[in-house]
């Protein structure tokens, strides 16, 4: 039936962000697809331009970003038939992101200015938040590190505002990676520790996740480079039980640190941590992560 249907693409819609947080891509991206294939939602409708935008988050945090960057141009599209001002920066926001992944920068860089002016036109703290914090991942990636922990510092005081804990950790996390660029120690082990207490409050696993990426440096610019290892292990771990791959940003941030590990360990002693860090469930990794960092 109709109605039955359109309850599916509803429901399909309102439980995407819990399959996000809790890294259950695979599943996210089947049911979505599924409700995406019934009759019902072959109209060009706001519904549909969401499932789209579902469906083209879940590809590029999978690393599918062609077929990502395709649901979300027609979801784009939708909605800016719909003059939906909101849902258009919305899904300027990922389609940014996709452009990102495919090697795009200039359009990347126009979908996310764009997502941004329509941001502060909107007035949401938690749309432009987020804003915030994707245009920063461009500026990030094109080396201008200042302007992006500017962005960070201005999402994370909206997100607290707001009390978007979700935007909260991400924007944590990113100014922890960008307070290790600069050599900061300090820093992000007390963004990283606040960090972990809202992915432990709100079972958020991509924050855990990504704290573990995050460690992997702080270790490795410090010198300690076995851990660098063990903790690379745990998020290899956990990006493959998710189905997830890194962003472009956070490969090229942590990738220097990885080679930097290498170099300074045997291939032996390199494998053997990350083999360590590999054996470890989530729960454990976030624990060793949270004992590290207190001893910081």
């Amino acid at each position: 039936a109709a109605d039955g249907g359109d309850a599916d693409m509803r429901l399909a819609d309102a439980i995407k962000l819990y399959w996000f947080n809790r890294g259950l891509l695979g599943l996210g991206l089947r049911v979505t697809t599924e409700a995406l294939a019934r009759p019902d939602a072959a109209t060009r409708s706001v519904l549909r331009a969401r499932l789209l935008l579902a469906a083209g988050q879940f590809k590029s945090w999978g690393g599918r970003f062609d077929e990502a960057y395709g649901c979300l141009e027609e979801s784009l599209a939708i909605a800016r038939e719909a003059a939906d001002a909101g849902l258009v920066a919305t899904v300027l926001q990922p389609l940014g992101l996709a452009a990102l992944g495919l090697g795009r920068r200039a359009d990347a860089r126009a979908c996310l200015e764009e997502a941004l002016a329509l941001a502060r036109e909107g007035g949401d703290p938690r749309e432009l938040a987020a804003a915030l914090n994707q245009i920063a991942q461009v500026e990030r990636i094109d080396g201008r590190m200042a302007r992006a922990d500017e962005h960070y510092r201005q999402a994370l005081a909206l997100a607290r505002e707001a009390g978007d804990l979700a935007v909260v950790a991400v924007t944590l996390l990113n100014l922890a990676m960008t307070a290790v660029s600069r050599g900061e120690q300090r820093e992000p082990v007390v963004l990283l520790q606040e960090t972990l207490a809202i992915a432990a409050a709100t079972g958020d696993r991509l924050a855990g996740l990504g704290t573990l990426d995050a460690c992997t440096a702080l270790a490795a610019s410090i010198g300690e480079m076995r851990d660098a290892a063990a903790f690379h292990g745990m998020a290899e771990a956990q990006l493959k039980q998710s189905g997830m791959q890194r962003d472009p940003v956070d490969t090229a941030f942590v990738t220097p640190w990885l080679d930097a590990a290498r170099g300074r360990l045997s291939p032996a002693e390199f494998a053997g941590a990350e083999d360590g860090g590999r054996a470890l469930g989530y729960a454990a990794a976030v624990d060793a992560a949270k004992a590290w960092l207190m001893r910081r």
